[in-house]
């Protein structure tokens, strides 16, 4: 990650403490998901999910994109730890 160090720009108090860094940070990551492409795993998991949609629910601590890149709607995916491509202005409710 280079010039980030994580414990200043992954905390719940970051954007508050050291805002630049840390808009930063995730601008570069969300920049990095463009050219990322989902794996076998992420490809199974929507097989099975397309087949059986009533038994399963699938919940990722992943905040990146690579199960919607496989065909999976965004909306049968839990993000638990957010969802980096749909950002909101600070102080806001609204995602862009």
């Amino acid at each position: 990650m280079g010039k980030y160090d994580v414990s200043v720009v992954c905390n719940y108090d970051s954007l508050e403490k050291n805002e630049d860094l840390t808009l930063a940070f995730y601008d570069k990551r969300r920049a990095e998901l463009e050219s990322k492409e989902p794996n076998y795993v992420h490809e199974v998991i929507t097989a099975l999910k397309k087949e059986y949609a009533s038994d399963i629910t699938v919940i990722t601590q992943n905040a990146d994109n690579l199960f919607e890149k496989s065909g999976m709607p965004s909306e049968d995916i839990i993000h638990l730890h957010g969802f980096m491509p749909e950002v909101r202005p600070l102080h806001s409710k609204k995602t862009n």
